[in-house]
């Protein structure tokens, strides 16, 4: 049977941290990775946002639609 592990575990915490922090003679990695970690964030809360106009633009969009005509003509 497979042991369960928590989203993140205390393992993983210690791998990001070591790649987060950099020694002074490694100083240039640290930065890339900063940097990496900035851009992912940004790009990620972009498309987030974007879904969410989107959805709210679509709903808005068909409750117009659907108003603004019958359902049934007769």
């Amino acid at each position: 049977m497979a042991q369960k592990t928590a989203p993140f575990a205390p393992f993983e915490w210690m791998i990001a941290w070591r790649y987060l922090r950099a020694k002074r003679s490694e100083g240039g990695v640290s930065v890339m990775t900063w940097i990496s970690l900035v851009g992912i964030t940004l790009a990620v809360a972009a498309l987030i946002i974007t879904l969410a106009v989107r959805s709210g633009f679509r709903y808005e969009f068909v409750d117009t639609i659907l108003g603004a005509n019958s359902h049934v003509s007769i």
